[in-house]
């Protein structure tokens, strides 16, 4: 509720900059800066903890999240930044009394009850993945399976039988039997599920850069192949049910669509791709609760709110549409001004409203200060912040 100044408005730009530019040092520094000005801003303390943690400055980034804790109990992403930043830093007991604790307190909180398996695993308590299944509902074992899987840090905690059948969960949906029939354990039989994981990856990269090229019948081929190989990664099948969409096979896209939100409710980039099948299809009505509930799990998204903004205009408010296109040229100038160049249907009806061009001369001026400010900064200040980011003590959770 607090208004953001142009002052502060410069720090979070050159902290942006910097980060897109690799420059960390630079990016902590004007985001400390900017968390000084509104100490209590979450988004702000966010960012400042992101960047933290990309510079693996584990002890001030546990503080950080802490803090954020303290100021939203029930965010659920913060309290497992917390626990990684703990646990990299080497304390682990601190971070399992820190999930004993949150657990306790909202036992049947399933975002809970998933980073404390996660880290039941990581700390080497006994777990049965297969045991387990059935208390866990399917997304949030995707969830965990692919945060480990993704981090190479996390992979080191692991032994190879739990790797192999978390990346089997991954590619097919479903865990390996924990022994087969003649008792030998097949997860150290079948050493090609790792790679295979890689390989499939490397399938999805390079169709979705076809996609987005507009090589739609090239990038359905690979989706298509791997779908038809049992191949059930969550993004494979929202990419391949947008790529339905774009190739005119717009009745089954729509039924994959409506089918497979059910089961992603709380992952926002998984629902905007989903409701862009929607957009596509020019099903606005249908499209608006799908982007909501990604709203809801990513407020802070800019992909959240253009998709909403093309969903609005599409479903007869395109003043509404173009007043979030306004919002968006303030506080996203630069990916406003990529975004509005691509070809939604939605996007035709905002650019015939006789207030369209004054949206472009407002965010032609907005980028021309973000290439000014960026040049500007405020590097003799940096020394001043720089000073205040130093390791801070261990955190004792509960305290």
């Amino acid at each position: 509720g607090e208004k953001i100044t142009p002052r502060m408005w410069q720090a979070i730009l050159n902290a942006d900059l910097s980060a897109a530019q690799g420059d960390w040092e630079k990016a902590t520094g004007y985001t400390f800066y900017a968390v000084q000005l509104l100490p209590e801003q979450i988004r702000l303390l966010e960012r400042l903890a992101r960047i933290l943690m990309v510079r693996q400055e584990y002890p001030i980034a546990a503080q950080v999240w802490f803090r954020i804790t303290r100021l939203e109990p029930l965010n659920e992403e913060a309290h497992w930044q917390l626990f990684r930043a703990m646990f990299y830093e080497g304390l682990k007991e601190q971070a399992w009394n820190l999930g004993s604790q949150m657990l306790g307190k909202n036992p049947d909180h399933a975002g809970l009850k998933v980073s404390m398996l996660a880290m039941k695993l990581l700390i080497n308590q006994p777990v049965d993945l297969a045991n387990d299944w059935p208390i866990i509902e399917l997304p949030d074992w995707y969830w965990i399976a692919n945060t480990i899987l993704h981090d190479e840090s996390f992979q080191l905690q692991f032994t190879p039988s739990v790797l192999r059948q978390l990346a089997s969960l991954m590619l097919y949906g479903t865990l390996f039997a924990p022994e087969s029939e003649s008792g030998d354990d097949p997860n150290q039989a079948d050493d090609q599920v790792l790679p295979r994981l890689a390989e499939v990856r490397r399938q999805l990269i390079q169709a979705d850069a076809d996609l987005r090229n507009g090589y739609v019948d090239q990038a359905l081929n690979v989706m298509n192949a791997l779908h038809a190989s049992k191949i059930s990664i969550p993004y494979l099948d929202a990419s391949r049910t947008y790529a339905l969409a774009l190739n005119g096979q717009t009745e089954e896209a729509v039924q994959l669509a409506a089918l497979a939100i059910q089961n992603h409710a709380g992952n926002a980039g998984l629902l905007i791709r989903y409701a862009t099948v929607f957009l596509e299809t020019k099903a606005y009505q249908e499209a608006l609760p799908i982007i909501e509930k990604a709203e809801a799990a990513a407020p802070e998204r800019f992909d959240c709110r253009f998709a909403k903004a093309l969903a609005l205009a599409g479903a007869g408010s395109p003043d509404k549409g173009l007043a979030l296109l306004n919002e968006l040229a303030e506080s996203h100038p630069l990916e406003l001004t990529s975004w509005i160049r691509a070809d939604f249907p939605a996007l035709a009806i905002l650019k015939k409203q006789k207030e369209f061009p004054e949206l472009l001369k407002s965010l032609q001026a907005n980028v021309a200060e973000a290439a000014r400010a960026a040049t500007r900064g405020v590097q003799e200040e940096l020394p001043v912040f720089q000073e205040k980011v130093k390791p801070c003590g261990e955190i004792k959770p509960g305290s």
